[in-house]
C-alpha cells in the first residue's frame, strides 16, 4: 500500500495506532492525532525501505510472514585499543597488564550508526570464560571517537570478572554487592527503557536457558543498587577487557523506536 496511500512506514505506523488506540473510550491527552505522530514509527532494526513477502493476500488479509524486528543488529564494533573483531565477536590481544581496574585498559565502542538516540533497547552478549574480566555497558556520546578504553568512561555496565561474579559499575566504580557468580556461556542482557524526559533507566538480566528468535525469552533480572542519576540520550555501547584473549562474543542490540 505504499507509495500509493501512505508516505512512508512511518505513516502506517500512525495509522495503525489511531486504528488501535481510537477504539477506547479514553482518549490519550492531546488528542488522537497528536499522540500517535509522537509515538508511532517504524523500529530502528525493520529495513523500512526493503519488501517482505507474504505480509498480506491478494486480497489484502495479513499473513503469516516472519516479524523482521525479530532479527536482531550485531554490533558493528569501532575504535579499537588493544582489541580486535571477528563480525560482532571482541577479543583482546594486548597482554595483560595486572588485576586492577586500572588494568582494563583494552576495548572499543559500537559504530556510531548504531548509537541509541531515543527509545527502548537492549544489548545481548555472553562470555565464554568465567576467568578473565570482561566489562560491557554503556555511555553517553558527543558522536566522536571514543577514545577511553577504560571503565571510567562506562556510565552503567555489567563486569563479568575473572573471580567468577557478576558486579555492577557505574562511571568505572563497583556499585553494591556482587550479583552472583556466572558461567561460561551464559547470555546477558543490558536494558534501557527510555524515561521519555531525554534519559533512559539501565536494568540487567540473564537469559534463562535457549532463546529461539521471535518467542518471548526468559529472563532473571539482576537485581542493582543504582546510585548515579539515570543517563542523558544519545548512548553508545561500550566494553573494556582486562586479561588477554578475554571475549565479548556475539554481542547484539536491538533498539526498538526509531530516531
Amino acid at each position: 500500500m505504499i507509495p500509493a496511500v501512505y508516505a512512508d512506514g512511518n505513516a502506517v505506523c500512525v495509522a495503525k495506532c489511531k486504528e488501535l488506540v481510537g477504539v477506547g473510550e479514553v482518549q490519550p491527552p492531546g488528542g488522537l492525532d497528536a499522540y500517535c505522530q509522537a509515538n508511532a514509527h517504524v523500529s530502528t532494526n525493520f529495513d523500512k525501505t526493503a519488501c517482505y513477502p507474504d505480509v498480506c493476500s491478494v486480497g489484502g488479509t495479513p499473513g503469516a510472514f516472519e516479524d523482521p524486528r525479530r532479527t536482531q543488529e550485531k554490533v558493528k564494533w569501532s575504535d579499537f585499543f588493544g582489541t580486535t573483531a571477528v563480525d560482532n565477536t571482541l577479543t583482546r590481544l594486548a597482554v595483560t597488564t595486572g588485576d586492577t581496574p586500572a588494568d582494563f585498559n583494552a576495548g572499543a565502542a559500537a559504530n556510531l550508526s548504531q548509537n541509541i538516540t531515543v527509545g527502548d533497547a537492549w544489548i545481548e552478549f555472553e562470555v565464554l570464560d568465567n576467568t578473565k574480566s570482561h566489562a560491557l555497558g554503556v555511555h553517553t556520546t558527543n558522536g566522536g571517537i571514543d577514545t577511553n578504553p577504560s571503565l571510567t568512561d562506562m556510565l552503567f555496565a555489567l563486569d563479568l570478572n575473572k573471580d567468577g561474579n557478576i558486579y555492577f559499575l557505574e562511571h568505572g566504580n563497583q556499585v553494591g554487592p556482587t550479583a552472583g557468580a556466572y558461567t561460561a556461556g551464559q547470555r546477558f542482557r543490558i536494558h534501557i527503557t527510555d524515561n521519555n524526559d531525554g534519559t533512559a533507566k539501565i536494568t540487567y538480566g540473564r537469559l534463562n536457558g535457549s532463546c529461539t528468535p521471535g518467542t518471548k525469552c526468559l529472563e532473571d533480572p539482576l537485581v542493582n543498587q543504582q546510585t548515579s542519576p539515570d543517563p542523558a540520550y544519545p548512548l553508545r555501547v561500550d566494553a573494556s577487557l582486562r586479561e588477554q584473549d578475554a571475549q565479548l562474543k556475539d554481542v547484539t542490540m536491538v533498539r526498538i523506536i526509531t530516531q
